[in-house]
C-alpha cells in the first residue's frame, strides 16, 4: 500500500500541506540522542498534520516501557487543519487501546488538550483563544 503524502492539491497550494514519509520520520527520529527518550521528556510538534511524527514517538515511548498515559501527555501538536488534528487524535487513541489502555474518556481529555487546532506560526487557535506557553508543562 503507498503512503498518502498529501490531502489534494489545492491544500498544497495553499497551505504547504505535504506529509512527511513515515521512513523519513523514523529516520529522523533514530538521530535523537538517548536523553530525548527519558520519561519526562516533552516532545511538540507545531506542524503535526495527520499525526506522523506524533504516532512515531508515542509508539517509541511504549516500546521504551513508558506508562502509557505518561507517555501520551507528554506529547503535543498543533496543526492548522481540524480533519488533521482529529484523526492525529484516532490515530493515537487506536495505539492507546492496542496497549490495554481501557481508561478512554481519560486519554480523550488528553489528547483534546495536547492535540490541538491552531496556526503555531501566528500563536492562534481555532477559537481565537492564544496558545500559551506554561511553565513547567513543555521543555
Amino acid at each position: 500500500m503507498t503512503e498518502t503524502l498529501t490531502k489534494s492539491a489545492a491544500r498544497v497550494k495553499e497551505l504547504g500541506e505535504v506529509f512527511t514519509p513515515a521512513t523519513l520520520v523514523g529516520e529522523m527520529l533514530d538521530k535523537l540522542p538517548p536523553e530525548c527518550w527519558l520519561p519526562d521528556k516533552t516532545f511538540l510538534e507545531p506542524s503535526c498534520g495527520t499525526g506522523n511524527f506524533l504516532v512515531q514517538i508515542l509508539q517509541r515511548k511504549l516500546d521504551m516501557g513508558h506508562p502509557p498515559l505518561q507517555a501520551l501527555s507528554t506529547i503535543y501538536g498543533i496543526d492548522i487543519m481540524a480533519d488533521n488534528i482529529d484523526e492525529s487524535r484516532q490515530r493515537m487513541c487506536q495505539i492507546m487501546a492496542e496497549h490495554g489502555v481501557s481508561d478512554m474518556q481519560r486519554v480523550l481529555r488528553i489528547l483534546e488538550h495536547n492535540i490541538i487546532c491552531g496556526n503555531a506560526l501566528d500563536a492562534a487557535t481555532l477559537h481565537s483563544v492564544p496558545l500559551q506557553y506554561i511553565p513547567g508543562r513543555l521543555g
